[in-house]
């Protein structure tokens, strides 16, 4: 009798790290592939924007991550309840600061209680599944011992690359539609992404910039300008801005454009949000409400129209001999 219990709580227990905990986070992956960044915590988003990650990126690396927790869940049997309590935990902490988030937002409206009760659930579920697990026995994997663990061991390293590049390929042919939402859950903000990539040798309004600054074009027409994307929390713009245009700038020759936070981000405490220093330089902003892609600080060189170099990655590359 006793080993009739023993052997059905192990069958159990393998049930629940092997089935039940990867069927759960499969849905929530299914979630983040449907619904796009409305499942990706605006609080994590706000942090990839101050660390100048992509964000789309970063929710491939997240979906990589779970995919990848889910495969060795089901396939490496010895380390599948390690695993299943660590991505419980993972889960829990995240949907906690979401939860803390969504409740501190000002808005009332039925998105809002929606997130709140969803958000719920799944710490209900978090909290159910991270008892059984922890009060499961193991798995029943079969150990090894003396000249037969050296290969199993090979045999496992190898399983758990194959699994993690499996995770990865699939989550690149992941179609994502990253539209967030502000931070109580409110209406979703448009994403545009600025790509520098293939903009030398076009005239301004060739470029996606001339919709969201018509004012550009007309200063850059004639001379050289440098127009510098920057954000107020990004210390390394500030220091662009000190060591390659000290003192007066001549009228135009130096364009700062900032790129405000979207709608509902967060500041961290302490961060630096006093303006940049550039005496003379003519000052824009980019439209305010949308989650602007692109990693300041970024720079364009315009002579008399025509963008002779462009970079967001890294402005030393347009700033020789400045």
């Amino acid at each position: 009798m006793s080993q009739q219990s023993t052997a059905g709580s192990s069958i159990a227990s393998a049930l629940l790290v092997r089935v039940v905990v990867p069927l759960m986070i499969l849905a929530l992956v299914s979630l983040q592939v449907v619904h796009g960044g409305h499942w990706i915590p605006q609080w994590i988003l706000n942090m990839l924007q101050k660390w100048d990650i992509d964000p789309t990126m970063a929710a491939r690396c997240i979906i990589t991550i779970e995919l990848a927790a889910v495969g060795l869940m089901i396939f490496m049997g010895r380390i599948s309840r390690a695993i299943a309590l660590a991505s419980l935990a993972a889960i829990a902490f995240v949907s906690i600061g979401s939860f803390s988030a969504v409740m501190s937002g000002s808005e009332q409206d039925g998105t809002r209680t929606s997130d709140l009760a969803i958000i719920g659930a799944i710490l209900l579920c978090c909290a159910v599944l991270l008892t059984l697990v922890t009060r499961s026995g193991p798995t029943g994997g079969r150990t090894s011992s003396g000249a037969g663990g050296s290969p199993n061991l090979n045999h496992n390293v190898a399983g758990v690359i194959v699994i993690v590049i499996l995770a990865m390929v699939a989550s690149s042919m992941t179609p994502m539609d990253l539209k967030p939402v502000g931070q109580a859950g409110g209406r979703p903000i448009d994403v545009i992404e600025i790509d520098f990539a293939d903009m030398k040798g076009k005239r301004l309004p060739e470029t996606p910039l001339a919709r969201q600054l018509p004012e550009l074009t007309a200063l850059t027409l004639d001379g050289e300008h440098f127009v510098v994307f920057y954000r107020l929390t990004c210390p390394s713009c500030h220091e662009v801005f000190l060591d390659h245009f000290p003192g007066r700038q001549e009228r135009d020759r130096v364009i700062a454009v900032n790129v405000p936070p979207e709608q509902g981000a967060l500041i961290a405490e302490g961060a630096n949000t006093e303006p940049i220093q550039c005496d003379g330089c003519t000052r824009m902003q980019l439209p305010e409400g949308p989650l602007w892609l692109l990693k300041t600080p970024a720079i364009m060189v315009v002579e008399n129209g025509v963008i002779t170099c462009a970079s967001g990655t890294d402005v030393i590359d347009c700033l020789v001999g400045q």
